[in-house]
């Protein structure tokens, strides 16, 4: 899988705002954790057979009820 060179653009705009080594490493975390939301949802929509807010989704059994948060106990 390639870049995009738009992405690449946007990223070498970004970076050259930022001013410190921490800040290019929060636009990293930042761009990481997005790219693995987008995945995750991604798997999600496959594995349910629909995209969230589909209007057929109530035809499916296995639909989906929202999300909360969580915590775990260890």
């Amino acid at each position: 899988m390639e870049v995009s060179e738009q992405l690449k653009l946007l990223l070498k705009e970004q970076v050259k705002r930022q001013s410190s080594a921490g800040g290019i490493s929060d636009l990293l975390q930042q761009v990481f954790k997005e790219a693995i939301q987008e995945m995750l949802q991604a798997e999600m929509d496959n594995h349910v057979g629909y995209e969230k807010h589909a209007p057929d989704a109530c035809e499916y059994p296995n639909s989906r009820n929202g999300t909360s948060s969580k915590t775990l106990k260890t």
